[in-house]
């Protein structure tokens, strides 16, 4: 359904519904989405005519009605950096969808983001998903799924780093059998 959906746009499923595509155990109540800046305005169009619905007061999410009656909700973002990011074509039918290594990163973004303003637990959930991320990526051992500098901009600055490291210091070994080389003194 994604993939004919959007099939005319770059785009990337990404949060948890792409954790449960990798084996994450959850049931997501929405597909997360990330697209260019630039097919914000023209979404809006072509997801009308597509029979998406709009959901009130939620102008970054759609309602699409399944073949089994339900209505399932898709939020769409738009990044400033889209273009920057890791994904791949996955699948028989090539869902676009963030790499593992993009998965972190997005979750390194999200992290800094949401010191400001997050409790504890909220946190916590943000480093436990990180972790699982990590051990997926050791485990299944696919080189497109490592973790390099290029596919991971957000997690490798110091603004990330330094407050999740300290936070959660059993989480920091997993980055480096995951392919990150941590650096001892230089940051981005």
């Amino acid at each position: 359904m994604i993939a004919l959906r959007f099939s005319h746009i770059p785009y990337a499923v990404s949060g948890m519904a792409a954790m449960v595509y990798y084996g994450y155990d959850a049931r997501p109540y929405k597909v997360s989405m990330l697209c260019p800046e630039h097919t914000r305005e023209n979404q809006k169009c072509w997801a009308k005519a597509l029979g998406m619905l709009p959901i009130p007061k939620r102008h970054d999410i759609w309602g699409v009605a399944t073949r089994d009656g339900m209505l399932r909700q898709i939020r769409v973002r738009f990044p400033y950096d889209f273009a920057d990011m890791h994904v791949l074509k996955v699948g028989r039918s090539a869902v676009s969808m963030l790499s593992l290594a993009g998965l972190a990163d997005e979750l390194a973004r999200t992290y800094v983001n949401e010191l400001k303003h997050s409790d504890q637990d909220r946190q916590e959930n943000l480093a436990n998903e990180m972790a699982w991320i990590l051990n997926r990526i050791i485990q299944c051992r696919m080189p497109e799924h490592r973790l390099k500098p290029e596919r991971i901009p957000h997690l490798i600055q110091e603004r990330f780093w330094l407050p999740f490291s300290l936070a959660y210091p059993e989480v920091v070994p997993l980055f480096a059998k995951a392919g990150w080389g941590i650096p001892d003194d230089e940051w981005s």
